[in-house]
């Protein structure tokens, strides 16, 4: 996932929705490191969940979230759900397919189900 980056000094902090694959009643990840579940109520670090490889973004690595539960629809399949998040640790903003994300270190994930 990329974006077009429209903020280098996004808000450090706020609430989003996050989309996941469903790996059985467990969540894994729409882009990095699938395998590995995501615990609820608990801060997660990016840094524990991505891949081994040498990212080319031209930003930092991060959690993707998008801004808008409208915009986390667009994006989400059938085969994956949302959730909504708080994030901390933002290091930019911008947008994906025009669809309006912040990318952050650290997400926690709120309990109960968006789709």
């Amino acid at each position: 996932m990329c974006i077009t980056v429209t903020n280098e000094h996004p808000e450090p902090t706020g609430v989003g929705y996050k989309v996941f694959d469903k790996v059985g009643r467990f969540l894994g990840s729409d882009c990095i490191s699938s395998l590995l579940k995501r615990p609820m109520r608990k801060w997660l670090n990016e840094k524990d969940y991505r891949p081994s490889y040498k990212s080319s973004l031209p930003y930092k690595q991060g959690w993707h979230i998008f801004q808008s539960l409208g915009s986390a629809s667009k994006w989400c399949h059938a085969s994956q759900v949302i959730r909504r998040v708080r994030y901390r640790r933002a290091i930019v903003a911008g947008r994906l397919e025009f669809k309006p994300v912040v990318v952050a270190k650290e997400i926690f994930i709120l309990p109960g189900e968006v789709t």
